[in-house]
């Protein structure tokens, strides 16, 4: 359940990227939009936060900078994905905004090197998840964007 979190929590660093994360549930993405040559193999998912301001969110892209990777989901309460990638053009996912992050999935939170977050993502009664994109630390990056 989403609590009213704005952007300026987003920039807090008081806040732990979990409650962060969690804030987004429920939430509308209105876009993806490539990442630029400095963030090769991301993209940017503009978010609505509940408080009605846009949130850029890094997602994981493939290096074609066409492609965003998504998974099947096998187990809806467990979160638990398929192993197998399929691959949604970024453009055509954009045209289906808006889309509903119906809740996010976060693995080894504590271990940098094995640490995952996926966001389950509903389109029209279909739900498919895409990844976080975790730096090497384990942070990830939040940018104010305007809707």
């Amino acid at each position: 359940m989403s609590v009213e979190l704005g952007t300026e929590a987003y920039s807090n660093s008081d806040l732990n990227n979990g409650k962060l994360l969690n804030n987004l549930e429920g939430c509308e993405v209105h876009d993806f939009i490539a990442g630029t040559e400095e963030h090769e193999g991301t993209a940017l998912m503009v978010v609505e936060l509940p408080t009605g301001e846009g949130l850029g969110v890094q997602v994981s892209m493939n290096p074609d900078g066409v492609h965003i990777p998504v998974y099947d989901i096998l187990d809806y309460e467990e979160k638990v994905i398929s192993d197998e990638t399929k691959s949604r053009v970024l453009e055509l996912l954009s045209e289906d905004c808006p889309i509903r992050i119906d809740c996010v999935g976060q693995y080894n939170i504590m271990d940098a090197e094995s640490a995952r977050v996926l966001f389950i993502l509903e389109q029209a009664h279909e739900k498919f998840a895409i990844d976080l994109h975790l730096h090497d630390d384990g942070g990830t990056d939040f940018f104010e964007i305007e809707l």
